[in-house]
């Protein structure tokens, strides 16, 4: 969808040429997600197998402390730009190349936890959405208008217009799959079919993952059984959890 966006929107300024999913670190302590190990693997085997612009940067989920948003774009675009050089505007072996814009791909959910005071430094936001720009996906339950109001309204006051920097995605066709209903699926015994690459279906299965029981109502019932943990076989489109894309 992103990338249809740019196309469709601003190929006058912007080309994809890329795009990396950064797996969080262990050290995010959201309860219920894998090892990093295991996400970065199966981020891996989801790019090589679906993707031919996706790539996977360990970076984030190595790091012994957690690393905000803000120093993983920074990363990002320091191993780009700096380490190999930026993007080559042709096909010939010296071509000359241009610094590539790294920019945040995310959920309006995310830009909505943007918009609540003091969630986000402000400086964060501003090399965020200011520096490097961010392109947000509608989510259900999300009302971006709601949120880009309060962003306005600090970058006016720090002399800028981070609104400039945000591209909204619509979505065209809905689409509620989240990593979130996806462990809990798991959990349930429930199918993930269509849903996961069935590398990542088989990757889950080989490493017994997100079997763990759960507490909450299991949805098409009285919830007999759950907790249980039994994979279905699946197959298609989604990578796996805690993970950024830039």
């Amino acid at each position: 969808m992103a990338v249809d966006h740019v196309r469709q929107n601003t190929s006058d300024t912007y080309e994809v040429v890329g795009g990396y999913l950064s797996p969080v670190s262990d050290r995010y302590n959201k309860a219920g997600l894998a090892s990093a190990t295991h996400r970065v693997r199966m981020c891996e085997l989801a790019c090589e197998q679906t993707s031919d612009w996706l790539m996977v940067d360990p970076w984030e989920a190595i790091q012994k402390e957690y690393q905000p948003t803000a120093v993983v774009l920074n990363h990002i675009t320091t191993s780009v730009n700096d380490q190999l050089g930026g993007i080559s505007i042709s096909s010939e072996p010296d071509a000359p190349k241009k610094p590539a814009q790294v920019a945040l791909l995310g959920g309006s959910d995310l830009l909505q936890t943007m918009s609540q005071p003091g969630v986000w430094s402000l400086d964060d936001l501003d090399l965020i959405i200011g520096s490097h720009g961010i392109f947000v996906i509608e989510r259900s339950g999300s009302n971006v208008s709601d949120a880009l109001a309060p962003l306005n309204e600090w970058s006016e006051k720090m002399g800028k217009n981070w609104l400039e920097n945000i591209q909204v995605v619509r979505q065209l066709i809905a689409n509620d799959i989240s990593s979130t209903r996806i462990r809990q699926f798991l959990r349930w015994g429930m199918s993930v079919q269509y849903l996961l690459p069935n590398c990542v279906i088989e990757y889950l299965r080989e490493h017994q993952l997100y079997r763990d029981p759960v507490e909450d109502n299991h949805p098409l019932g009285d919830g007999k059984g759950k907790g249980k943990g039994k994979m279905v076989e699946g197959s298609s489109n989604t990578a796996s959890d805690g993970a950024r894309v830039a």
